[in-house]
């Protein structure tokens, strides 16, 4: 088979296509597969240095949020430890008297939006 080939031919692919030297090419490749690495793993660690950094910022913002629940839980009527209280349990605290307020605000407020003055 080589003889029905060109030599002119073989010489240009030959010059094209010029042998690699193996430790070349596998210094190349690994240096490849490291850039490939620190490349996939850059994301992961701007994600994680992200939340580090949004978590120590949302610690005062925890504070509050905890504050707030101890204040809209607390208890309107001293019930006692009766089956009363806790039957009334869910509507005796300062949550359910906010949202009732606010409930009645947005019916009132609709009730006046639809009045028809003509």
């Amino acid at each position: 088979m080589s003889e029905d080939r060109e030599p002119l031919l073989q010489e240009l692919f030959a010059e094209i296509h010029p042998e690699l030297d193996a430790q070349k090419f596998t210094a190349k490749v690994m240096a490849r597969t490291r850039l490939l690495r620190v490349r996939q793993m850059a994301p992961w660690l701007a994600a994680a240095l992200l939340i580090a950094v949004g978590a120590s910022l949302l610690v005062p913002l925890q504070d509050f949020a905890l504050l707030l629940s101890r204040v809209l839980s607390i208890t309107l009527i001293d019930l006692g430890e009766s089956w009363a209280a806790w039957l009334f349990t869910p509507i005796n605290n300062v949550a359910s008297l906010v949202i009732i307020g606010v409930k009645a605000i947005r019916m009132g407020r609709k009730k006046i939006m639809r009045t028809s003055y003509a």
